[in-house]
């Protein structure tokens, strides 16, 4: 097994050096401790703090490159957070959360990987090994909490929106780009007397005709016709512009007041919906043009199943459960060591197909059928 990457030694013995340090600080104060002691504590720590934010900002940051380069990276692609603030979000989450006795996560943190002592027999390094591994775990989880918290809080429509407008505008033959300018290839010449719409406008022109099913492309089709038809309006609009109008008719669908009252979030309930009915077409396209090879009938219905899991997952969540655990709630007697010696190679490659085809479908990209 090819081993994981480790920091240098002097950079492991900077951060054991300073978890170290927190130990020792904040050991005495385990029981319940004054406000004032407490402050006098962090004061003494704050060199050793740095030091750690540093590495777990680091942690967070290649955490974070690593699930970019995964299925499950999809989520932070519609996203409007930057990666360096996801890190930095996930970073300082032990210094911010207190435990019921006052003290800080970090601290605790300390404590608690230091509260069994040095293990007998295993070489100083790997002790800082230890730490480093503590640390990575511990940076993991809190970057999967970022991501959900974000997912869950953040209203990602607009930047689907700005995905949407611009594949549609660029994908169609019925548009022509230029820069940054779309112009309805069907409408007439001569335009000199009709002048640009804002986006409140090309909004306004259309409202009346977009429905609640209406996807992103269509409503951008139906601005176009009406632009067209306008005696006021050129059949042209900037893709900022083309943005904001499809995304104010989209609101204006889907958060009636009574939803609003309700607390409930119609546009995250149609962005999931979206995506939702693009997982089905790519799963329905994987099903039909896949090479089963010898796979019986009823394996290609437990990937079918497991591949409609591991698609809905990580929509409604940011992440799916393991690979073995999917298929094995489909496939009888399908434990890990079944799972490794009879399915992983053909199942892995099932999900990466599938994955592919849904990405063609998100993006719209040639060869595919989707108009979505």
């Amino acid at each position: 097994m090819k081993r994981e990457h480790v920091p240098e030694e002097a950079e492991l013995n900077e951060l054991f050096g300073a978890m170290e340090r927190l130990h020792r600080i904040f050991a005495p104060l385990a029981a319940p401790a004054g406000p004032a002691a407490i402050d006098d504590a962090e004061r003494e720590a704050r060199g050793a703090f740095r030091i750690l934010y540093r590495h777990m900002h680091a942690l967070a940051t290649a955490d974070l490159l690593v699930r970019l380069s995964r299925p499950e990276g999809f989520i932070l692609g519609i996203v409007t957070y930057e990666l360096d603030e996801m890190a930095h979000m996930s970073a300082e989450m032990p210094f911010m959360k207190r435990a019921e006795n006052g003290l800080l996560e970090i601290a605790g943190l300390a404590g608690r990987f230091f509260s069994g002592g040095p293990v007998e027999g295993i070489a100083a390094m790997n002790q800082r090994e230890a730490c480093f591994y503590f640390l990575k775990g511990v940076t993991a989880n809190n970057v999967s909490q970022v991501i959900k918290r974000i997912w869950k809080s953040e209203n990602p429509v607009r930047h689907y929106v700005m995905i949407s407008v611009n594949r549609h505008s660029a994908s169609s033959r019925r548009y022509e780009r230029s820069g940054e300018l779309v112009v309805d290839g069907r409408a007439p010449k001569g335009e000199a007397d009709r002048r640009e719409a804002t986006p409140e406008e090309a909004a306004a022109v259309a409202v009346a005709d977009v429905t609640a099913a209406d996807t992103p492309g269509m409503i951008v089709d139906m601005i176009f016709d009406r632009l067209r038809a306008s005696r006021r309006f050129r059949p042209s609009l900037r893709v900022p512009s083309l943005r904001m109008a499809v995304f104010e008719l989209l609101r204006s669908r889907h958060t009636p007041a009574s939803a609003v009252a309700s607390g409930t979030d119609p546009l995250q309930e149609y962005l999931l919906t979206e995506l939702l009915g693009t997982a089905r077409a790519a799963l329905e396209e994987t099903m039909n043009r896949y090479r089963w090879g010898d796979h019986p009938p009823d394996l290609r219905e437990a990937f079918r199943r497991a591949g409609w899991e591991y698609l809905e997952e990580i929509l409604r969540y940011g992440e799916a459960a393991p690979r073995h655990e999917l298929l094995g709630r489909h496939v009888i007697d399908c434990d890990t060591t079944t799972y490794r010696n009879r399915y992983m190679g053909s199942f892995q490659h099932f999900l990466g197909v599938l994955w592919e085809n849904f990405m063609k479908y998100f993006r719209a990209e040639p060869g595919n059928g989707s108009n979505r």
